[in-house]
């Protein structure tokens, strides 16, 4: 039993096996390579023999047949299919592969395209114009606090620190007699301010 049923290493790994179930194959300790022994590679190469000496066989079968209908005329081809018929439309639209194929694999194939482009379209695409959308209004939000809080802010500060000097300049002239006269006055507004009644 063990020449003819192979069993792969993967599934039941040879340690694991029972003696008729154990490969005729031995492992070399060296290497680590595997050995077949002589009886296991020809009973590989009549596996393969057999395979060719089949496949020659229906391959000369089909083009005597053939020779025989279509050459030599010895049989009718209409004849022979109208007493197959069914079997002859099924073998003339290819065993019904193609339908059956576009049925399964196409048809599929193409509804699970039609439900990714609609989740690309719906999902992906609007979580990305959804993102796009919000990056937009939320640089106008900052745009209009920038332009009208901080820049109001700043261009108050100038416009404020402008109208300050504006104003002080005209106590600023450079003359003593001037400035003698704010002094005075200062001394008389604290007089007035702190003198008690």
């Amino acid at each position: 039993m063990k020449n003819w049923v192979k069993t792969p290493h993967t599934v039941v790994p040879e340690s694991t096996r029972f003696e008729f179930m154990q490969s005729a194959v031995h492992e070399n300790e060296v290497h680590g390579e595997v050995i077949h022994s002589p009886l296991y590679t020809e009973a590989m190469h009549w596996a393969h023999y057999l395979a060719m000496g089949m496949s020659i066989l229906f391959a000369g079968l089909g083009i005597l047949l053939a020779f025989i209908i279509y050459q030599w005329k010895k049989l009718s081809a209409d004849k022979m299919a109208d007493k197959v018929k069914p079997l002859y439309n099924f073998s003339l639209n290819k065993w019904y592969l193609d339908e059956a194929y576009d049925a399964t694999a196409i048809s599929g194939t193409l509804n699970f395209s039609k439900i990714l482009s609609w989740f690309d379209n719906t999902i992906v695409d609007g979580a990305v114009n959804g993102s796009a959308w919000l990056g937009r209004f939320l640089s106008r939000i900052s745009g209009w606090f920038d332009t009208f809080v901080v820049d109001g802010f700043v261009n108050f500060t100038a416009f404020f620190s402008g109208f300050i000097g504006f104003a002080f300049r005209k106590l600023q002239t450079g003359k003593v007699q001037t400035y003698l006269v704010f002094v005075v006055f200062a001394v008389i507004i604290l007089l007035l301010f702190f003198k008690p009644f």
